[in-house]
């Protein structure tokens, strides 16, 4: 019989497992799609990501949504940090995607939204808390950073 210890780093694995995997498998995305299974913080970021970093410190709302792909791949700590440099002309390309037909632009767009601390997006991330659509938790917690 395994100790209680032993239980919970297995059961730790597992959530960690999971949490890894599943933003991929939600939005379609198999690991043979992506040449590799799962990003692991401090993961250098490939070089198509690199690239698309640098045509989005243009401003430009298409290079901007054009990093949305890059976080089912890449180390999203980096890529969260790098949005928020670009702060206010990251807004309205992310305004936008929250009316994406996918759940998972929709998530990471609130997502970013509450980290850019926008205000602006308060009424859509209200209107998308209100809706019946997927994912709305992170409207709520986005509410909350902005405040």
């Amino acid at each position: 019989m395994k100790s209680a210890p032993g239980l919970l780093a297995g059961a730790a694995y597992l959530l960690l497992l999971a949490s890894c995997t599943s933003p991929m498998r939600s939005a379609g995305v198999r690991a043979s799609d992506t040449g590799l299974h799962t990003a692991f913080p401090g993961t250098p970021l490939s070089k198509g990501a690199q690239a698309a970093m640098e045509e989005a410190k243009s401003g430009d709302p298409e290079k901007i949504r054009a990093l949305l792909p890059f976080f089912l791949t890449e180390d999203n700590e980096r890529l969260v940090r790098f949005v928020t440099t670009l702060k206010g002309k990251a807004v309205p390309p992310l305004l936008d995607a929250l009316e994406d037909s996918e759940p998972w632009k929709n998530e990471l767009a609130a997502g970013l939204l509450g980290e850019l601390r926008a205000k602006e997006a308060v009424p859509k991330l209200t209107a998308f808390l209100r809706s019946d659509r997927q994912r709305r938790y992170v409207a709520a917690w986005a509410l909350g950073e902005i405040k």
